[in-house]
């Protein structure tokens, strides 16, 4: 018996991050697509706008900033016991486990490391479809590169779907009306993850899209218990924090500490390295990871978040929790939108909470919003259901002529820029300041002249050397 052809489906996502929220979103994405009868490949960068160099000089910056931020804001409680929860290697643990994690678990993933938009352009991945999707990769401020997550390249035909992006606001800027316009206007199937999202595509690109929910949704409690992982040395009751936002723990922190105390529980509180509890309440020896996430939302008896996915994770677990909304200055409120928009959707905005209002830790009644809640993720799954089913096989072909060397192994000596007889390729300064070879898509005839005079991709000296790795740009 012959096995049924499988559609091959690419999916650009927020992915390769240590933010659970992220990495779960993700996994639940691209579980949904294997779930419809497709195979799902993740498309492997790093925002597409980064050198690698300049990524590994980021994440030294950032834990620095991990480590000392707590110590600035509260220097006593940080000298006084808590340097366990602060240090460089809890939070080099956290990003071994969520290394370890995206190792496992997203095992299909393209063969190349797209540094840029590009290097996207001129080499993209095989495939039937393109998928987009979730978290806020249409946020019009959080990247200057952010063409490839409206999946602005590859061959035209192909069959491209959004699902669930968010914007992160309530509108599109007025400046970038028009790209945002050509950009959606590419897609076949649209979905924004926000009605604030539905009203902003429409206004500006004169179509609905449809409202979903966040792709961690399609997967139910079972499926998310397949891989959550119990702290078997949690045996006292708990209430499960997870903040991301700087500072917000600490201005939530009085009211959590009240509520541990009327409950007689203790505070047990992620992401590591992050936030210090006085001993009173602290847990000791809290495991890190997006799996112990899981196991912790599964067993908290309350949550306490200001992460959209702290929210979402809350829901899809049932639990009593509560919803910290940050006032202090306007970018903090902005933020809260897709947390608001959530709650909206599911009659809970009483969760809500500030640092001058007391959160009310009464049970929530789920069974007044149970139906709401199924009949929206039924809506979200279905969409796309016909979405992949929509996906035509056999229309990409790959790109096999025009080839420049990988940006770190590129010498920087325009011999591509010299034999290419459609001047289709110019030198560029990368931000390092080095020189570095880019096509034009428009006027490159795909002669494969480039490929067969670069230094790097086929050396005089030796035939070996032509087996080095590399990636177009």
């Amino acid at each position: 018996m012959i096995a049924e052809k499988m559609k091959k489906i690419a999916l650009v996502t927020l992915y390769n991050s240590d933010n659970y929220g992220a990495m779960l979103q993700a996994y639940a994405l691209y579980r949904s697509i294997e779930k419809n009868g497709c195979s799902c490949q993740i498309i492997q960068h790093d925002r597409f706008g980064s050198e690698l160099k300049i990524r590994k000089k980021r994440l030294t910056l950032s834990v620095f900033k991990k480590i000392i931020s707590p110590f600035a804001k509260n220097p006593v409680t940080y000298l006084k016991g808590q340097l366990k929860d602060n240090t460089v290697n809890n939070i080099k643990e956290n990003q071994k486990i969520c290394s370890e994690f995206r190792k496992e678990f997203f095992s299909n993933v393209t063969p190349h490391f797209y540094c840029s938009y590009e290097s996207i352009v001129n080499d993209p991945p095989v495939c039937d479809g393109l998928v987009c999707g979730s978290d806020q990769i249409w946020n019009p401020s959080r990247f200057s590169g952010a063409a490839p997550f409206f999946l602005d390249f590859g061959d035209k035909n192909i069959t491209r779907i959004a699902y669930a992006p968010s914007l992160g606001k309530k509108e599109i800027p007025a400046e970038m009306a028009d790209q945002y316009r050509k950009w959606i206007g590419n897609f076949d199937y649209v979905s924004v993850r926000e009605m604030s999202g539905v009203k902003a595509v429409s206004e500006v690109c004169g179509i609905e899209p449809k409202y979903v929910l966040d792709p961690s949704f399609l997967q139910d409690r079972d499926e998310w218990n397949e891989i959550a992982l119990k702290d078997e040395d949690r045996k006292k009751k708990f209430i499960f924090c997870y903040f991301l936002g700087k500072g917000t723990f600490l201005s939530a922190s009085e009211s959590i500490y009240k509520l541990a105390e009327s409950m007689d529980a203790e505070v047990v509180v992620l992401p590591p390295g992050r936030n210090s509890v006085p001993p009173k309440y602290a847990a000791a020896n809290v495991k890190f990871g997006p799996r112990y996430f899981l196991g912790y939302m599964r067993n908290a008896e309350y949550v306490v978040t200001d992460s959209f996915h702290g929210t979402v994770f809350s829901i899809i677990y049932r639990k009593n929790f509560s919803v910290y909304e940050a006032k202090e200055n306007a970018g903090a409120h902005a933020k809260f939108i897709r947390m608001e928009d959530l709650l909206n959707s599911f009659n809970l905005r009483s969760r809500i909470f500030t640092s001058k209002k007391d959160f009310n830790p009464a049970d929530i009644d789920y069974s007044a919003v149970e139906e709401k809640i199924n009949k929206r993720i039924d809506e979200s799954g279905a969409f796309l259901k016909t979405a992949l089913e929509g996906v035509k096989e056999g229309i990409s072909v790959p790109v096999k002529s025009a080839r420049l060397a990988a940006e770190d192994e590129c010498t920087g000596c325009a011999a591509c820029v010299a034999v290419c007889a459609s001047n289709a390729i110019s030198m560029h300064r990368n931000s390092s300041g080095f020189w570095h070879p880019q096509i034009d898509r428009e006027k490159c005839i795909q002669c494969g002249a480039c490929a067969r005079r670069c230094p790097v991709l086929r050396p005089p000296e030796t035939e070996e050397s032509t087996n080095k790795s590399y990636i177009a740009i």
